[in-house]
């Protein structure tokens, strides 16, 4: 239950040069209200040992410091309970894994390219999009408060594993604007639309257990796979009445096995 240390307000904690990081040895808490800038390449927060989880407190702000630079918060055996502000900022590039947004904590692309990755969720954070680029990779199953400024800033690309789930519905509104399901997976649920929201599939991608309540496209060059997902005897893609999947050019749709 210690506390691992604290950045007092005003300071900076400056990571510099390629691969300068901070490595937790055990569970840690990071306090205060200071900053930490990501001014190299490669920069890091980590964990030494697997099953570790750090928590970053609210008041502590995590960001870049120009055009190309890069860092990492996280990785794959630890897990990070963020209540911080952690920002890509212009140029950018931030890559987060194992991250739980909880209360206070606030995902934000700003210019930057924001990598969410690893097993990933906001229970009770914010992701927000202010520009730049959001990929959403690793696994997750819900967005938690997901807000993008007047729905159009930035890109947002789903690239990793969607675990909707059956029962559940995600409507792309006026809100999330158009995500690019750019190589993603989603299973199960409905996915529908509404206002200017819209999802584009703009690399191969694949739905398991999905049913469409929604008109999709798929442009020239795009292969849309259906697949069962964990259910064997469950449909692999649902078109609801009165919706249109329309493939253009040299498209198509096909079962993954």
């Amino acid at each position: 239950d210690a506390f691992g240390w604290t950045l007092a307000a005003g300071r900076t904690l400056h990571l510099q040069g390629a691969g300068s990081g901070v490595t937790w040895t055990t569970d840690q808490t990071m306090n205060g209200s200071g900053t930490v800038l990501f001014e190299g390449t490669n920069n890091f927060f980590s964990g030494q040992f697997g099953g570790q989880v750090v928590t970053l407190a609210t008041g502590l702000t995590v960001s870049g410091n120009g055009a190309g630079t890069s860092g990492s918060i996280g990785s794959s055996f630890f897990t990070t309970n963020n209540q911080a502000l952690i920002v890509a900022a212009a140029g950018e590039t931030l890559t987060t894994s194992n991250v739980v947004n909880q209360a206070g904590g606030i995902l934000r692309a700003d210019g930057g390219t924001l990598n969410l990755g690893g097993t990933w969720s906001n229970p009770a954070g914010t992701i927000d999009v202010l520009g730049g680029i959001l990929n959403l990779g690793g696994t997750f199953s819900s967005f938690g408060a997901f807000s993008r400024t007047s729905g159009t800033a930035g890109t947002v690309n789903l690239n990793g594993t969607f675990n909707l789930g059956a029962g559940n519905t995600f409507d792309f509104n006026n809100s999330t604007g158009v995500f690019n399901l750019n190589g993603g997976t989603i299973n199960g649920g409905t996915l529908q639309k509404t206002g200017i929201g819209n999802l584009a599939v703009t690399a191969n991608s694949t739905l398991n257990d999905v049913t469409l309540n929604m008109d999709l496209s798929l442009g020239a060059g795009r292969t849309l796979f259906v697949g069962d997902g964990a259910d064997a005897d469950a449909f692999g893609l649902t078109l609801a009445a009165g919706r249109t999947l329309a493939v253009v050019g040299e498209s198509g749709c096909g079962k993954s096995t």
